[in-house]
């Protein structure tokens, strides 16, 4: 049983007659015959009293036409869905994110995104780096956005985006604030408040390779905590620079002499899949962004 079979049935159905139906759906009349004898054979039963001046529904035929209609129905709006979401006039996009990514690299995405595409509805889920690569592999984000580089996983690839230099942060008045510059090494017997997650793993490993063990006082996963606690006199801080762009009063940030001291931030997708178009758009407006 075919769409266009039912859609012929539906029209012969509302003409009652084989001739006008046949005109409507601008088919030969014999055609048309032979596609309703083909649908009767498949059903198994007649589905029209054929008749010199009228053709009526059989009771078989009676109890074919709703189900016919509602198919057709839904698969007219199957379709418009489909070239809705083709043509970015609906649909959903799903994006997993480390908070930084948030902060730094996905607003100016974003806007663009939404004046462009305004009825694509845009979810963005705020997560670790470990929780974001989760979620695309298991097909619940279609795109990620993480610090690199991500666990080895056969379902996952990456694309670098931008490589983001940390800094010191230091209370005002603090030796390390006077300085253009300051190396590591200068701070191992200073306290230390360090991020949570991969970029304090990226600060911690950057302490060794200067050669002490950092002394953390306090870790935190927010921010704003870390500005306020630096602020407080609590201790230094090693920060992914965008942590820096809105200092309280106070709070200055030293640029690290230690020019490897950075991370890399990227674009993670599943191996194989086949791009939305929305995802397609975001990604290179988020790439557009990351060049700025």
């Amino acid at each position: 049983m075919e769409f266009y079979q039912l859609a012929y049935f539906c029209e012969v159905a509302r003409q009652k007659h084989f001739t006008r139906a046949a005109e409507r759906l601008n088919l030969a009349q014999p055609a048309l015959s032979q596609q309703m004898h083909n649908l009767e054979a498949e059903l198994g039963t007649p589905l029209f009293v054929r008749g010199r001046k009228q053709t009526l529904l059989t009771p078989a035929g009676e109890a074919l036409l709703p189900c016919a209609e509602a198919l057709l129905e839904q698969h007219e709006a199957a379709k418009q869905r489909v070239g809705e979401v083709a043509q970015l006039r609906g649909g959903r996009l799903i994006v997993a994110t480390i908070s930084v990514v948030n902060a730094s690299l996905l607003p100016e995405a974003i806007r663009r995104f939404r004046e462009q595409f305004p009825k694509v509805e845009l979810v963005l889920v705020e997560k670790s780096s470990e929780r974001v690569a989760e979620l695309v592999e298991s097909g619940s984000a279609e795109l990620g956005f993480l610090q690199l580089p991500v666990k080895s996983s056969k379902r996952i690839e990456a694309q670098e985006l931008v490589k983001e230099p940390f800094v010191m942060l230091a209370l005002a008045g603090h030796a390390v604030a006077g300085q253009k510059t300051v190396r590591l090494a200068q701070c191992a017997r200073e306290p230390f408040v360090f991020c949570t997650g991969r970029a304090g793993d990226t600060a911690f490993a950057a302490c060794r390779a200067a050669g002490f063990e950092p002394r953390v006082v306090c870790e935190s996963d927010e921010d704003e905590a870390i500005r306020l606690l630096v602020r407080a006199g609590l201790g230094l801080a090693i920060v992914p620079r965008v942590v820096a762009r809105e200092l309280p009063k106070g709070v200055v940030a030293v640029t690290l002499k230690e020019m490897c001291v950075e991370r890399k931030l990227g674009l993670i997708f599943r191996r194989g899949h086949e791009w939305s178009v929305a995802a397609k758009q975001f990604a290179t407006m988020l790439r557009e962004a990351a060049c700025r």
